[in-house]
């Protein structure tokens, strides 16, 4: 027989964990401006940058994406892999001379609006506490 105490405890738990509207408004523009990098991979605009740039952009994309499915599931490792991603691109973008502000803003909104709902995300590499 399950206690109502353990019933209260794990709807606590799912409150807690429970994904807040910012992150689903982070994960739609994210999950948008990866789609659009993806696609900009394939114009000729990429390749004037030089020709390496298409493969790193795309390469970019594909993480972003990937960094907005662990966003949407509350995963820790998407929040700290999207930092990496943001400043690895800043450095990219100020040696090409191509660094823009809003370059700079949007991720930074991200990481902005996921940082403080860090307690509340999964960490698929450790154990749950019983």
């Amino acid at each position: 027989m399950v206690s109502e105490k353990k019933i209260e405890q794990a709807e606590q738990e799912k409150s807690e964990k429970k994904r807040p509207l910012s992150f689903i408004i982070v994960c739609l523009v994210g999950t948008i401006g990866s789609v659009l990098g993806l696609m900009l991979t394939f114009s000729s605009d990429s390749s004037v940058v030089g020709t390496w740039y298409p493969p790193y952009l795309g390469f970019s994309a594909i993480i972003g994406l990937i960094c907005m499915g662990g966003l949407w599931t509350m995963q820790k490792w998407s929040v700290y892999t999207y930092l990496g991603l943001f400043i690895i691109n800043q450095a990219v973008f100020l040696v090409l001379g191509k660094w823009t502000i809003l370059s700079f803003v949007i991720p930074l909104i991200v990481l902005i609006v996921t940082f403080p709902h860090l307690k509340k995300m999964t960490n698929p590499f450790q154990a749950e506490d019983e």
